[in-house]
């Protein structure tokens, strides 16, 4: 976890206990450019990462079910659980990926993952949509829990001022309206 002393600058506190826990894997905070955490990031990569953590984020019925028939394709081709479970979710949420050759993977379970694809897109979701959405509510309320913004007195905080102004900014029509009156003035 890089930047720590900018979060920190920021009013951010970030709680690695609490991160590496929901994320399931070892959490090292860093500054990079003092060299702080260096040593403890070294300690870290020397002991064996914990196998992967099962899946926390769930899609739709439809992409689920894609992902579960795409993990059985391909742990029948001998791939073990983990990977064919990774395998299966980028399939799904990278149109190149299963459009492209990709090592490891053949033809037959490619053009699966594009008929399974094809299948959500016509019950009315698009595969990569989902996963994206399900991921990002995820690491959402990872970031809900492990991250806090204090404010100088101590007391938890809100947004900033910068957050507050990104929202509007940023919104997908208030954002657009006022790129459009920019424009417009300019």
């Amino acid at each position: 976890l890089n930047k720590v002393d900018l979060a920190e600058k920021q009013g951010l506190r970030i709680n690695v206990n609490l991160l590496s826990e929901e994320l399931g894997l070892p959490v090292v905070p860093c500054q990079a450019n003092r060299g702080k955490g260096v040593l403890d990031l070294k300690h870290a990569i020397r002991h064996p990462f914990p196998s992967p953590a099962n899946r926390k984020w769930k899609t739709d019925n439809n992409t689920e079910s894609a992902i579960s028939s795409l993990i059985k394709d391909l742990e029948g081709k001998g791939m073990d659980s983990h990977k064919a479970s990774a395998h299966a979710i980028h399939l799904l949420a990278d149109t190149s990926y299963r459009t492209e050759d990709q090592p490891g993977i053949d033809r037959g379970v490619r053009q699966a993952a594009m008929d399974r694809a094809s299948v959500c897109i016509r019950a009315g979701s698009a595969p990569e949509e989902e996963i994206s959405k399900a991921r990002t509510v995820w690491v959402q309320s990872i970031c809900g829990v492990a991250a806090r913004r204090q404010k100088a007195n101590g007391e938890v905080g809100g947004l900033t001022l910068s957050d507050k102004i990104d929202q509007v900014v940023l919104h997908p029509i208030w954002g657009w309206l006022i790129f459009a009156g920019l424009m417009f003035t300019v």
